[in-house]
């Protein structure tokens, strides 16, 4: 792959089950000319894997499409980022996204999204990353996820709240004891 492809393509999280890479075609289609898509399976089932891909022939398109979110895809809220290219990954020195401080977030609401979360914690300081654990045969949510955030400063603010309202429901707030 080219580097210009490689500036040029997504990752896309949240992907309903049944979200083809047709399906991704033809949403992202909307931003612009998709030169590639694919839907990340299972090899030993076949079923997604809940993410996939997206590249565009234009690069600029991948700003388009973070600036216009949220997005939906066949009932889902779905989350692109754009990837970085291989030539402009930083070195192995450099912090990766299980060095960040982390909070752990207890009972989340079956309704909340990665974005609800990353929005919502954004006040506290520059979020790097959000996960909520799913269920993979259910299904559904297990009421629980992490918020990475950029500075020590910002896990210390939400901590010392122990709970928040996310989506109107009451949200534990702990340290994560992985940093």
């Amino acid at each position: 792959m080219s580097n210009q492809e490689e500036i040029g393509k997504m990752f896309v999280g949240g992907l309903s089950w049944e979200t083809t890479h047709e399906d991704l075609c033809q949403y992202f289609g909307r931003y612009g000319e998709v030169v590639d898509s694919v839907v990340m399976k299972n090899n030993d089932t076949g079923r997604s894997r809940g993410f996939g891909f997206v590249t565009f022939k234009d690069p600029c398109c991948v700003q388009i499409v973070l600036e216009s979110g949220p997005h939906t895809l066949d009932g889902r809220t779905i989350d692109p980022k754009a990837c970085n290219p291989r030539t402009a990954q930083k070195p192995p020195q450099a912090k990766d996204k299980n060095s960040y401080p982390k909070i752990f977030l207890g009972g989340l609401p079956s309704n909340v999204t990665e974005t609800d979360l990353s929005s919502y914690f954004s006040k506290y300081g520059n979020v790097v990353e959000v996960v909520i654990m799913y269920d993979q045969e259910k299904k559904r949510t297990r009421g629980f996820g992490f918020v990475s955030f950029m500075t020590e400063d910002s896990v210390d603010q939400v901590c010392a709240e122990k709970y928040v309202a996310v989506n109107g429901k009451q949200v534990e707030c702990k340290k994560s004891g992985t940093a």
